[in-house]
């Protein structure tokens, strides 16, 4: 019975630094007896969510042929057995219907599936968000872009910040079995971080090779780099 780990984020959670980590483990034949599902070239599948649009009318498309390609080549290179698939980019979306197209997508590919996601708390999320924001990806379609520790309010920001109707929608689409919902604080992970933690979720042995990436910037440098944006 092939099972699928697949990790949805959230944001500013360690998630680049967990990524590049499994994919090191794979590289270096480590991660059995997972395979790891990402884009030749780049260390995670942050390329099946397409973000479009802005604010209130900022839109997110699954790209169903594309993660397609992604999971067949994995399994013909990798083997067919259990599997990991991480992007953050998961999640943005807010459409149940997009969750629940997604979930039989995945259902045809693997027997079992745990949805993991790590939740920190939303004031801290924003703030660390503003990094994104300068970087130019889709936080700044999101929020828009102001000179501040933390983005003016807007309605739409509570579809992302809601995190009861977000875990609501997944656990209405995969199952509330299959959600792991793991808190975003040292004292809740293992040894205080995401990677040791993740691995030792999913029962894979592995020493975090990877140092952390993606770190957070100083209130200076956050606030050059708004107003440069």
């Amino acid at each position: 019975m092939a099972r699928l780990w697949l990790h949805i984020g959230s944001h500013k959670t360690g998630t680049s630094t967990l990524q590049r980590n499994l994919r090191h483990a794979k590289n270096h034949g480590v991660l059995t007896p997972c395979s790891y599902i990402h884009v030749k070239g780049q260390f995670q599948a942050n390329p099946i969510v397409q973000p479009q649009g802005q604010g209130a009318d900022m839109q997110f498309v699954l790209d169903h042929a594309l993660l397609d390609r992604l999971i067949k080549r994995t399994k013909a290179e990798q083997g067919s057995g259990d599997a990991v698939l991480s992007t953050e980019m998961l999640f943005w979306l807010y459409e149940p219907d997009q969750v629940q197209a997604l979930a039989s997508q995945l259902a045809q590919h693997y027997d079992d599936i745990k949805v993991v996601t790590y939740l920190r708390r939303q004031d801290a999320l924003a703030l660390s968000h503003r990094k994104q924001v300068i970087m130019g990806v889709a936080a700044l379609q999101f929020y828009g872009c102001q000179i501040a520790a933390l983005p003016d309010y807007a309605p739409h920001m509570h579809r992302y910040f809601d995190y009861a109707a977000k875990l609501k929608m997944w656990a209405d689409a995969f199952g509330p079995d299959a959600l792991v919902v793991r808190r975003f604080e040292r004292d809740a992970l293992v040894n205080g971080d995401t990677v040791d933690d993740f691995f030792a979720l999913i029962g894979v042995p592995f020493q975090k090779r990877v140092v952390d990436v993606n770190q957070a910037l100083s209130r200076t440098a956050v606030l050059a780099g708004l107003w440069l944006r």
